[in-house]
């Protein structure tokens, strides 16, 4: 994480800035801490096996439709399966569902398909290892972000 010092009282309300240079960011680490503990189906990483490109990702994609294109819901998450899977858990519950349909249909339909079996598998693996559901926990997140202006905040300036 980064940018801490240019939080204010403008960007702290700003969802797209908050999810962008904050909240993306602990949903993917803290998933990968739920990895660690329990391992996700190895039916995962065969969805895109041969696709993933290691240290390559950030000269290959130079954006998320092109990643998506290839059925990656960002460039990173063609890096490896560990990323690709908590990149997926980390967009779709940061994102509206109209915000989410749109990124992965940003690369076409088949790269959509593919996005969309990997959330299945995501999906499962959070009901199944940890009792949680994505959509209820996506509902929350995003009730909370369309109240932050009702939060306490810190004077921040």
């Amino acid at each position: 994480m980064y940018l801490l010092n240019e939080l204010t009282a403008s960007t702290a309300s700003n969802v797209e800035y908050l999810n962008f240079y904050y909240f993306h960011t602990i949903h993917h680490e803290f998933a990968h801490i739920h990895n660690q503990i329990k391992p996700y189906s190895p039916g995962f990483k065969e969805i895109s096996g041969p696709d993933y490109i290691q240290d390559s990702w950030s000269d290959i994609y130079d954006t998320d439709e092109a990643a998506a294109a290839d059925g990656f819901v960002s460039p990173y998450a063609s890096k490896e399966d560990r990323e690709d899977f908590v990149e997926v858990m980390s967009y779709y519950i940061t994102l509206s569902a109209e915000d989410w349909e749109a990124h992965i249909s940003a690369g076409g339909d088949e790269g959509k398909a593919i996005i969309n079996q990997k959330l299945d598998i995501v999906k499962k693996y959070y009901e199944d290892s940890w009792n949680i559901d994505l959509d209820d926990l996506r509902a929350e997140i995003l009730s909370r972000q369309s109240n932050l202006a009702n939060f306490d905040q810190l004077d921040i300036e």
